[in-house]
């Protein structure tokens, strides 16, 4: 099964709100006013410029197309339980990173902002 293709947003078209986290690779913000399959809170992934050079865009749009060779609820999991890759992010008609779901609010980073720091997702009671 062939999956369909990955739509792709010029990063400078949404609007970027608040920055949830940073990492070697690049760093994570709120995409204001934007949902992804029309109920979840969108982030993006932003590449520093140094990982970009190394970034394998079509290896990128292969992992964002994977839910979508999957069935119906293997697929619908994938969206509901994780933060995968929906959409490309391109800055000039480069890929320079993906949208994806936010964390849900029920969970949060110990300590807030992440900075250097490996992530550990605590559920919050």
């Amino acid at each position: 099964m062939t999956a369909p293709p990955i739509g792709r947003v010029d990063i400078g078209k949404i609007a970027l709100g608040q920055e949830l986290g940073r990492g070697r690779h690049g760093k994570v913000a709120a995409v204001d006013g934007l949902l992804i399959r029309r109920k979840w809170t969108a982030a993006v992934k932003i590449y520093w410029p140094d990982v970009l050079s190394e970034l394998d865009a079509a290896v990128l749009e292969k992992i964002a197309a994977f839910p979508g060779q999957l069935a119906l609820q293997d697929s619908r999991w994938i969206g509901e339980n994780t933060t995968w890759p929906v959409v490309l992010a391109e800055r000039g008609g480069t890929v320079c990173g993906f949208l994806m779901r936010a964390v849900p609010s029920e969970y949060g980073y110990p300590g807030g902002l992440l900075s250097r720091r490996p992530a550990r997702w605590h559920r919050r009671c």
